[in-house]
């Protein structure tokens, strides 16, 4: 995955380098754990399994899925919240 340079760039006017890194770490993170249920699904369809054992590992696959997520999603959120606050703030102390 590409990595994203935010020092230095525009962003970096708005918000500090380390919220840019955080954010890049983050998605990531992310992009990590569906690449990894992309390779676990794509092999349980080409299994031999019967479709119930399929269906039913399917679902224990999205569930880890959603778990592995839900922690990277949160940081994310705190992570957008900051920058608003972060943006709003310079808005307010530039007018």
């Amino acid at each position: 995955m590409p990595k994203l340079h935010f020092q230095g760039s525009e962003h970096s006017r708005f918000y500090r380098p380390e919220l840019g890194i955080a954010l890049q770490n983050e998605l990531r993170a992310l992009a990590d754990i569906e690449c990894r249920y992309e390779e676990h699904r794509e092999g349980l369809e080409r299994s031999a399994l019967p479709p119930s054992i399929k269906q039913h590992l399917a679902r224990q696959l999205e569930e880890r899925r959603a778990c592995s997520r839900g922690p990277h999603e949160q940081r994310l959120a705190q992570l957008r919240e900051e920058i608003l606050r972060l943006t709003v703030y310079r808005d307010q102390s530039v007018h």
